[in-house]
């Protein structure tokens, strides 16, 4: 058995005896592996070992992290190197958290995941899962099993949060400077759009083109005179907006599908119609009807629940940096560099 096998057994088998000594991000040689102190040691990327209680992190899980992460950013040389310590951070906080909410006998649920991932389909506007999913790795550019642990982990940090954090919700002042502040940025604008989809029987070639010539020429007959309004109603298989001639009325560019969002955004002229496109629900034309910056009143407590948020995540990280640096943590890469 080589030495690395023997490290890992010894380090996995190593008595839960408590210390009271307090360290962060501890680096060890190949030597001085065989002198970790008589406590609960997990395995992280084949030679790191963190003490958190929770659970043991394998080599894998950091790759297919860093794999997701290489593509979705391009990443590359150095830029690669940052984010894999980047990525050992945070599964080191992800540790830390569960160990907190472990202490704190909070769970959550699968039901609870799913509640919330059916909310972000209606924000979304998604007719079905498998549409969802092509929406959320578009938009994401990563994995949708991915994106799902993610957000099991951000619920996880709320709830934590919810006890760990005490703040004061920002004042109607705060919201309303936020909001004069960032009204005319992109994130603030809405566009009224109505539209036409086909869907496409199957993801064969043929299903594709029918899918796609039949769009073209209603698309032809809108140009020729005929009535937008009707043809949606008659033909779209969007259930949503056919029965309302198409509309889905004022809607943030970030919750449209992107390219749908892409589509709507280069569209300036009232009444005007986009070309046959496809995006990750089928194949549309956009009758565009105008764009303006979402009034305040309609999104007061939008803001105010994210600038609590905001609020929060900023103590909390700083709460979780604190736990962070009185827990024994041993990582055993030479190459490896805190990036908190």
């Amino acid at each position: 058995m080589n030495r690395f096998f023997i490290c890992l057994t010894i380090m996995l088998f190593l008595g839960c005896g408590s210390s009271q000594r307090k360290s962060s991000s501890v680096h060890l040689s190949d030597e001085e592996i065989f002198s970790v102190p008589n406590e609960k040691i997990y395995a992280l990327v084949d030679r790191v070992a963190i003490n958190t209680r929770s659970r043991a992190i394998t080599e894998t899980e950091v790759n297919k992290r860093l794999e997701i992460a290489k593509k979705s950013k391009n990443l590359s040389g150095a830029a690669l190197v940052k984010e894999r310590n980047k990525i050992i951070d945070a599964i080191i906080d992800e540790a830390i958290l569960e160990q907190i909410a472990e202490e704190e006998t909070i769970l959550v649920s699968d039901e609870k995941v799913e509640n919330e991932v059916r909310k972000i389909m209606e924000r979304a506007k998604a007719k079905d899962l498998d549409s969802f999913k092509k929406i959320i790795e578009a938009r994401e550019k990563v994995p949708y099993d991915f994106w799902k642990e993610q957000l099991r982990i951000q619920i996880l940090s709320e709830l934590v949060m919810s006890i760990a954090v005490d703040f004061a919700p920002p004042t109607r002042k705060d919201v309303q400077d936020w909001y004069n502040k960032n009204k005319n940025t992109p994130a603030m604008t809405q566009v009224n759009v109505k539209h036409i989809l086909i869907v496409p029987r199957s993801s064969s070639f043929a299903d594709e083109k029918a899918a796609n010539t039949q769009l073209e020429d209603i698309r032809k007959q809108i140009l020729s005179g005929a009535s937008f309004e009707s043809l949606a109603s008659r033909y779209s298989k969007d259930p949503g907006s056919a029965s309302k001639g198409g509309s889905i009325g004022w809607v943030f560019l970030g919750s449209l599908d992107p390219y749908f969002a892409n589509q709507a955004y280069q569209m300036r002229k009232s009444g005007e119609i986009s070309p046959v496109f496809k995006s990750s629900f089928g194949y549309h034309i956009i009758k565009y009807m105008g764009r303006r910056t979402a009034p305040l009143e309609e999104i007061e407590e939008n803001i105010s629940n994210m600038m609590s948020m905001q609020s929060r995540e900023v103590q909390f990280k700083e709460w979780i940096k604190k736990r962070r640096a009185t827990s024994s943590i041993y990582i055993f890469l030479p190459d490896y560099k805190e990036t908190l």
